[in-house]
């Protein structure tokens, strides 16, 4: 007769993580502590911020591990980390929202048919199809330009 499930670990589990929001362009380092990470640095080990892996995931502790963030865009993502392939997720971190600075032309015909450029900040590290509303109304085609910049027509 053989055994089967007579062994097993706790699982990992968040309770935080530092900083719990960055810009878009991610490359920051993030720290997440909880505990049942490991007692040493030699199980298979991971994190992901919503969907996306991290790099250089480095185990500090039993109750720390850092990664790198990558770029994203969202928000009340996950904080996943597993340890043995068992895991735990927490809504634990988001990235910056949108911000619009400025937007040029100011005004225009009531008719519209015109291109608006919007300039802010953490429009996303790349095209994620993004909608802009003005005064309510959605534009028909929004172009991402880059992080800082799109346009409605």
């Amino acid at each position: 007769r053989t055994l089967q499930r007579v062994f097993s670990y706790d699982n990992p589990f968040v309770t935080k993580t530092a900083p719990s929001n960055m810009l878009h362009t991610g490359g920051e380092v993030v720290t997440i502590t909880g505990f049942n990470f490991g007692a040493s640095d030699h199980n298979p080990r991971s994190a992901r911020l919503g969907d996306t892996s991290c790099t250089d995931t480095v185990w500090t502790s039993d109750t720390s591990m850092s990664c790198k963030a990558q770029p994203g865009n969202s928000d009340l993502l996950n904080t996943v980390v597993s340890v043995a392939l068992v895991q735990h997720r927490r809504l634990a971190f988001s990235y910056n929202n949108p911000t619009v600075h400025s937007l040029s032309p100011s005004n225009g015909p009531a008719s519209g048919n015109l291109v608006i450029t919007l300039n802010g900040e953490s429009f996303g590290p790349f095209e994620l199809t993004p909608q802009v509303r003005i005064g309510g109304t959605l534009c028909p085609k929004t172009t991402w330009v880059s992080d800082k910049q799109v346009t409605c027509k």
